[in-house]
């Protein structure tokens, strides 16, 4: 009876003083979130993108709601406490991520992210280190072409062409530097042209270019006979 009255005792107090805590144990506390939406996945520097959110509350009260995004830039219009929030794109491309944290009294649940691509419509930079303009050759050489290209967005490839023939494809850098080669052929014998293309890697694809002309020189039949 003893014990009976002590257990009786306790359950009277948390009943007294604490049943909104025995509740919270056996209640999930949380913030219910549906999906996290966005009006657009690809944009352009400061285009607005729409974000929104559906939470209940499983318990009364207001909920909160701390909009964020990575990496941080851009900025979300104020006010941007609400269940909809409206983000301005940032000047730099790449991708970012959208989410949100809703609270309440209780208890707070972060959504799971949504990606936005922000494009560029700028073209690459590209530029030729080799060959020189003007560089000369004969034919059976083997001529080296070196280029540096880059782009805010990053590239999806760079392409070396020999008189508008392609000869190679990379999307690997040495030392910053995009490597091709090939041999000179009697087909180039005269001038001939080295061009460099290099697409950014969006949904735009805008692709920039360098090019030099190289001379080649035919090999005389006898001259190099002893």
């Amino acid at each position: 009876m003893k014990r009976f009255g002590i257990i009786l005792g306790i359950l009277l107090a948390l009943q007294l003083s604490g049943c909104e805590g025995v509740q919270d144990l056996i209640t999930d506390q949380r913030p219910q979130l549906g999906d996290l939406l966005l009006s657009a996945k690809q944009v352009m520097p400061l285009d607005t993108v729409v974000a929104n959110i559906e939470a209940t509350n499983p318990i009364a009260g207001s909920l909160e709601y701390n909009w964020s995004v990575q990496p941080n830039r851009g900025y979300f219009l104020q006010p941007a406490d609400g269940d909809t929030a409206f983000w301005v794109a940032p000047v730099q491309g790449g991708v970012y991520q959208i989410s949100v944290t809703v609270s309440n009294s209780k208890r707070s649940v972060t959504s799971s992210p949504e990606e936005v691509n922000v494009l560029i419509s700028s073209d690459p930079l590209v530029e030729i280190r080799k060959p020189l303009a003007e560089e000369y050759f004969v034919v059976g050489q083997t001529i080296t072409i070196e280029s540096r290209a880059s782009h805010d967005n990053g590239l999806s490839w760079v392409r070396a062409f020999v008189n508008d023939s392609l000869i190679g494809q990379s999307d690997q850098t040495t030392n910053g530097l995009y490597s091709f080669s090939c041999t000179a052929t009697n087909s180039m014998v005269g001038a001939s042209y080295i061009k460099v293309q290099a697409a950014a890697a969006n949904a735009l694809s805008p692709k920039g270019s360098d090019s030099v002309q190289i001379k080649i020189g035919g090999i005389i039949p006898g001259k190099n006979e002893h």
